[in-house]
């Protein structure tokens, strides 16, 4: 998500998920799988894939692959319109059609939400500690 977008870098790039105990290594790499919709991709995934990596590139001096780039560059050039291109994609156009513009507006800000979720063994979210 954008709106907690750099805690999640930041959780990743300070290794909060690792196991009691056990060091985090250097060089781990972290996979940002965007969802799409309808199988199609989604750019507004991609955009918030864009975020993150560019996060976890000045955090962590995470190098990114060419598809991280490619999602990077997208954040970049909509970063000044980011209800533009939501409202745009797949999914905002999805909200608008059922009278949820208003959501549009609220995911497109960066940064407003300072926790992490995290996905248990047991396949429940839960607060990262």
């Amino acid at each position: 998500s954008l709106l907690n977008a750099e805690a999640t870098a930041r959780a990743l790039s300070d290794g909060a998920e690792h196991a009691p105990g056990e060091n985090l290594e250097q060089g781990v790499d972290v996979l940002l799988l965007c969802a799409g919709s309808g199988g199609q991709v989604a750019a507004d995934d991609v955009a918030t894939a864009g975020c993150l990596a560019g996060s976890l590139a000045l955090m962590a001096g995470a190098r990114p692959t060419d598809a991280a780039r490619t999602a990077i560059a997208l954040f970049d050039v909509w970063r000044h319109d980011l209800p533009g291109l939501l409202a745009r994609s797949i999914s905002g156009r999805k909200l608008a059609r059922v009278g949820l513009e208003k959501d549009v507006e609220f995911c497109s800000r960066v940064d407003t939400v300072p926790i992490v979720a995290v996905l248990d063994p047991g396949g429940v979210f839960r607060l990262a500690t």
